[in-house]
């Protein structure tokens, strides 16, 4: 992965500005070299961590490699009910471990894209709340949720407009700052 990401950066001309890492952030003994402006997580919580001690953990790890004034940015997702009906882009969700309709905190769920159906991605499944609780938990003082919304040129497309009328999803954006 590091391999890939490095190819990518040097394609785009900016692989001078990156210094990629490749460890363990649950090694307690981990620390960068020196403090970063900001971590990123897009999208990969919620595809290992099953439990909330592991998010508070992984927040906390993430906090100690952060300048005082740097911040963590979180995007991520929560189970929504995505038929397999040719719904959003060929992905549809799983609807098992459903209860009452809705999926238990940290319940797994299967994400399905059409173009590969017998590989489905197992995710798990972390509402905004709890990425909250785990953050102000490990000092984040100033903790800012935006929902995600599409790009302004396709708010309308019918597709999208489906999947954000009927799942109501909440994909989320959160930042996290420690004042």
């Amino acid at each position: 992965m590091i391999e890939s990401a490095k190819l990518h950066l040097q394609e785009l001309g900016i692989a001078d500005r990156f210094e990629l890492v490749c460890a363990d952030i649950f090694d307690e003994q981990f620390l960068l070299p020196e403090q970063v402006d900001c971590v990123v997580l897009s999208y990969t919580i919620t595809t290992f961590i099953n439990n909330y001690n592991s998010l508070a953990s992984l927040l906390k790890q993430c906090s100690k490699q952060l300048k005082p004034n740097g911040y963590l940015m979180v995007a991520d997702f929560t189970w929504v009910d995505q038929p397999k009906d040719n719904f959003w882009a060929g992905m549809y969700t799983s609807t098992q471990h459903l209860v009452n309709g809705t999926h238990k905190e940290f319940a797994p769920f299967q994400f399905f894209i059409d173009r590969a159906p017998d590989c489905p991605f197992d995710i798990f499944h972390i509402p905004s709340y709890l990425m909250f609780k785990a953050g102000r938990e490990c000092g984040f003082k100033n903790i800012t949720y935006k929902e995600q919304y599409p790009n302004p040129d396709y708010k309308n497309d019918p597709v999208v407009r489906r999947y954000f009328d009927q799942c109501d999803p909440e994909d989320y954006l959160i930042k996290f700052k420690f004042n």
